[in-house]
């Protein structure tokens, strides 16, 4: 069977968009320290806007370094061999809600269950956003502790 890959996470580039949120944070707390601590003489908006200054860069260099952690970990499961590989059909699928409930299939003997939800790096797109994975649809799996970090879809 000829398959068509629908996913890579070694093709994929790192996702920046979980860890720069933080930088939301960071704005406020440049606003609240440069901007509203000039306007008034209270210490409170200056020691809002430092504890929001040092909980943006902790969020983001935490977040940062967890989510680049996660994609480099897949992609050298992926290119060094450690990932398994499960080729068949799509059994048991339970479809996501969009509401963000995890969809789940099976293949042979392993399971697979993600959400649109996820911040990392491997495959999350369900049905409900989009996603390919449907029952008795023919695929190739290759997945780590899980995560599905290949998807190729049967034609």
């Amino acid at each position: 069977m000829t398959y068509r890959t629908v996913f890579d996470v070694a093709q994929n580039q790192f996702h920046w968009a979980y860890p720069s949120f933080g930088l939301l944070f960071l704005a406020v707390g440049l606003i609240l320290v440069a901007v509203v601590s000039r306007w008034s003489k209270r210490l409170a908006p200056r020691v809002m806007g430092w504890l929001m200054i040092a909980f943006a860069l902790g969020w983001t260099a935490v977040a940062l370094y967890s989510t680049h952690e996660s994609y480099r970990e897949y992609v050298r499961a992926l290119v060094s061999g450690k990932a398994i590989i499960r080729e068949g059909t799509v059994e048991q699928f339970q479809p996501s809600a969009y509401e963000g409930m995890d969809e789940c299939f099976q293949v042979k003997d392993a399971k697979f269950c993600y959400s649109d939800d996820s911040a990392g790096p491997e495959f999350h797109r369900t049905g409900a956003h989009g996603g390919p994975i449907h029952q008795g649809l023919p695929v190739r799996v290759t997945a780590y502790h899980g995560a599905i970090l290949r998807l190729e879809i049967g034609e």
